[in-house]
Formats: structure tokens, sequence, C-alpha cells
């Protein structure tokens, strides 16, 4: 590893601690020491289980890369949310040490309980907020509520400070973190709370830094697969696992779900990746990413709102020609 990676890993690893404290109290594990930071859901789960190199292709790949080749601004995924764009993901996990949330406004009747039992954040939470249209949020409560006691990753939409630890919002969800990280509308999931818009991970929507720095100093990748912001999805190709429903008036190309990853014979060590874009194709090769919204602008995927870790070109080390479609709906772990 050259000195200039070595120096970019160290800066890195320097503001996620003063990051991680802030966010996580001083019980977080410090990034790039010790075990990787925690990730919900089993290893053998749909969102952790890596893929195999020989995973079928889905027949129509080669539509679908023509289509992102001719539409899309960008030859490749951008990175949202850096150096200075506001459409990133704003996250926070939340210890029993924290403040209770709770949502106010359009909060559905699957997770209602998050107007009542809440949630634990940071007290910040509310400041970290990007009051864009979109508005979006995921916090890892790893203190629990009586609803879902072992735990859970919540998701929040249109989200708007509100009074004292109160925020409201126009959607949201949450997941168990002792489930296999499925919709509980989804017929491979093993919970019947896990609930969020169309069936999307919340842990997922982001390149979390703490992750993201640990896999800079270790060489490895985030963990687990990611949520893609595609061009335009096509609402007649319906939907597929692990989503369970999609968007509306949708002309574009794949169904909601569709997984798309770096095609395995890609050598990425070879493409000149700075440190953090390695670790997102690393990622993006051995997990993939599937389908989860409609990026309303070039296919993108939400860095952590405000990271330092990451450039909205970070990707930029590959194009479009080195992807490829997984059969669609196709699984391989062992719980879903």
């Amino acid at each position: 590893m050259g000195l200039a990676v070595l120096t970019s890993v160290a800066l890195a690893i320097t503001l996620l601690v003063v990051n991680r404290e802030k966010a996580a109290g001083p019980s977080a594990d410090r990034a790039g020491v010790g075990a990787r930071p925690f990730i919900a859901y089993g290893e053998d789960s749909f969102f952790r289980t890596p893929l195999p190199d020989d995973v079928p292709v889905d027949p129509q790949s080669s539509q679908g890369i023509a289509f992102i080749k001719r539409e899309d601004e960008s030859d490749h995924p951008v990175i949202r949310g850096v150096e200075g764009d506001e459409w990133g993901m704003p996250f926070a996990i939340g210890t029993c040490e924290d403040p209770v949330w709770r949502f106010t406004g359009d909060v559905p009747q699957q997770v209602a309980w998050l107007g009542t039992d809440g949630f634990h954040a940071p007290s910040w939470l509310g400041d970290a907020l990007t009051l864009t249209s979109d508005s979006p949020l995921v916090v890892i409560d790893r203190c629990g509520s009586p609803s879902m006691p072992e735990g859970m990753s919540v998701w929040g939409f249109a989200a708007m400070p509100g009074p004292r630890h109160t925020i409201e919002v126009a959607d949201a969800g949450a997941f168990r973190h002792d489930s296999n990280g499925l919709d509980a509308r989804n017929p491979l999931s093993d919970s019947d709370l896990n609930f969020n818009s169309r069936g999307a991970i919340p842990d997922g929507m982001l390149i979390r830094d703490d992750l993201l720095a640990w896999a800079m100093a270790h060489d490895g990748d985030l963990g687990h697969v990611l949520h893609v912001f595609w061009l335009e999805t096509d609402t007649s190709a319906g939907f597929v696992h692990p989503m369970v429903g999609d968007e509306n008036r949708k002309r574009g190309w794949g169904p909601e779900g569709i997984r798309l990853r770096i095609k395995p014979d890609v050598d990425l060590a070879a493409r000149n990746c700075d440190p953090a874009g390695l670790v997102v194709a690393r990622t993006l090769q051995r997990y993939g990413g599937y389908l989860g919204d409609n990026a309303g602008g070039p296919t993108a995927i939400k860095g952590q709102q405000g990271s330092a870790l990451l450039t909205r070109d970070a990707l930029s080390c590959v194009t479009w020609d080195d992807f490829a479609f997984v059969q669609r709906g196709w699984d391989g772990s062992t719980t879903g």
C-alpha cells in the first residue's frame, strides 16, 4: 500500500473516531480498530450474503446496461451527500444512553409504535436533517424499544424537526435486528413486524462512514448489499425480491429489486480506484446493489450525509460496461 493511500486511510480513521464518538457515544467501536462495526441481521441473510462468482446473469442484463449507458449522464454510479451535495442520507447510531425520539405526521399503521415507543438516537439528530424534498434519515437503534427490544433500524422520509425529540415524517419504516432483514410482506421474511416503503432494507440505503473507514483500514468491503437509486425503473416490470412494491408511472428499465453487480472478472486492483472508491467497488462486486428507488437524476448510491471520506465520483474507476444484472429474484442466502 503506497504512502498516499496510507495517509488517506489514517486521515479517514481520525475523522471517523471523532464523528463516531459524537454519533454513538463513548461505547462505539473505534473505526479501523478491532472488530468490524455492527451490521444488522444474520450473516446468512440476503443483506449480508456475498454473491458467488457463478451467480446466474439475468437474461435481460445486456438491455439494462445498454439503457443506462444511453440514458444516464454519468458513465458510473455517483455518490450523493458528499462535497456539498445535500441528497445523501443522515445517519445515526442510537444507544440506551441516548434520548428517545418519536415520529409524528404520516406514520404507517404497521409502525405506529414509532410515534409512541419511539427509538433511541443522539440528541443532535434533528439538526442533521437535510430538509430537502426527500429529507430521509436512517437510525440504527442498538438499544431497542418495547416493540423491537433486540434493536432495530429505522427509516424516515420527508423528515422535519419538531418539538423536543420529535420528527415529523411523511413515511417511515423499521426492521428488527434479530430478523433476517426482509419486509414482512416478503414470503421469505421471518418477521411479521418488519415494514418499510416497498420493502427497502433501511441499512442498505447508505454507505456508512464507520464501515467504510474500517474496510479502508482492512482492505475489505462494507459487508452488505447496497440500495441503488436507479435513473428510472420500469413500472410495467413490477418488482422482485427483496422488494415488495414498485413506484408508479416509471418508463425506464428494470423491475425494482433486481440486483446490479460489478462482474466478478473485473480486476479492481488494477483500476486505480481511490481507497474509499475501492471499498465501494468491492462491495458492488461481492454483494451488488438492488434497484430500490428512482434517482431523479444520475444513478446513485447515497453516502452518509456530509461524509468527508467519499467523493461524488469515487466510482469513476469503473464504467457501466463493468456491470451486469443478477438473475431477477435470485437470493442465495439460507434465511432469505
